[in-house]
């Protein structure tokens, strides 16, 4: 089974209103990035894909012709990539590009979970050195209050942006 078809795989199941990657923050030299699958109070998976991989699923995911034994089709509204603004790499000195600021589409208040965020960090005992790292770069207790994405793909016409909600614009039901 591909990449693509196992994609589509975690994603017609749950039925996701929204999709949102994380790509372009690895700094070694991978071409990966991380795919959250998300509905509105579920994450059902994470998997590693590459960022034209996550898109040609969210392209394909309606068509009942692709991968047809995954389930009926299901067309999530929008795809997101998580991204850092590049003033933000500059301050911390950091070897990450992010994306100019003004490419950023949503930005998501996450105030009250910084620390179940630094919490999390400290579960991934094999990237302890990159966690403290991070943690330990000024500012950064500031930075996490803040979550920022660029919508990548979207089946909602006339969208206005920037949002501060994932689910701006997604009909109820």
């Amino acid at each position: 089974m591909g990449r693509g078809a196992r994609l589509l795989s975690l994603l017609r199941p749950y039925t996701p209103l929204f999709v949102a990657t994380i790509v372009g923050l690895i700094a070694q030299p991978l071409p990966m990035g991380a795919l959250a699958i998300l509905a509105i109070t579920v994450c059902a998976a994470t998997y590693t894909v590459t960022p034209e991989v996550a898109l040609s699923a969210f392209d394909r995911s309606a068509d009942p012709t692709w991968y047809p034994v995954d389930g009926p089709p299901w067309a999530p509204f929008k795809l997101y990539q998580f991204e850092i603004a590049q003033e933000i790499f500059a301050g911390w000195d950091a070897p990450l590009s992010g994306v100019p600021r003004a490419r950023l589409t949503a930005f998501i208040d996450t105030s009250e979970q910084v620390e179940t965020k630094i919490r999390a960090f400290h579960c991934h005992k094999t990237q302890a050195k990159d966690t403290q790292r991070l943690l330990g770069r000024p500012g950064y207790r500031e930075f996490a209050r803040q979550e920022t994405y660029v919508l990548a793909r979207t089946r909602l016409p006339g969208l206005p942006l920037p949002e501060d909600d994932l689910l701006a614009g997604i009909p109820d039901e």
